[in-house]
């Protein structure tokens, strides 16, 4: 292994568990249209997943930079990297349960509305996590007003993600059902 590599070490088994998470909570929310449905949105979040935060990584990094607090782009990539580990992680947690929840609703609509909202709720708490793993090295000189700018990065950021990912699974939603 290279220096380089080693500074990064992505952790390819936890990676590995939170895209199974997300492809099984993928799975729960298709299985509401069938068999193939489920097939397809359990391929299709994880590719969401990655794809909007490659997508919007260079755009945290570049802000990042612009207002002083840029860690080097081997800890970005890093706590990205973490943060979508745990954000699949819980939905790895929560799969067993949602696939029973999903499965005795009496309603397709409330399978739904369950399932997008551990989406939700596994977004927001990836996101959550991304944060300190990426900003609490930073030391400054005026370390409350790099704290606050950094924070409020962060939070257009995450908002952004959130918005695109829930843009992109409707999409998919909407070409599957």
């Amino acid at each position: 292994m290279t220096a380089t590599t080693q500074a990064i070490d992505l952790s390819a088994p936890r990676i590995g568990a939170g895209l199974s998470g997300a492809a099984l909570v993928g799975a729960c929310l298709g299985l509401q249209g069938g068999a193939s449905a489920g097939l397809i949105i359990a391929l299709a979040l994880p590719a969401i997943w990655i794809g909007v935060a490659a997508l919007t990584a260079p755009a945290l990094y570049i802000g990042s930079a612009f207002i002083g607090v840029a860690p080097t782009p081997a800890h970005t990539l890093k706590a990205l990297a973490r943060g979508l580990a745990d954000m699949g992680l819980v939905m790895l947690g929560l799969a067993p349960a949602l696939l029973f929840l999903t499965a005795t609703s009496g309603s397709p609509l409330v399978g739904l509305l369950i399932v997008y909202g551990v989406i939700a709720l596994s977004g927001c708490m990836g996101l959550w996590m991304i944060y300190p793993r990426l900003f609490d090295g930073i030391r400054a000189a005026d370390e409350d007003v790099i704290r606050w700018r950094s924070r409020t990065l962060w939070a257009i950021w995450s908002v952004i993600c959130l918005g695109i990912g829930h843009h992109l699974l409707s999409r998919a939603l909407e070409a599957t059902f």
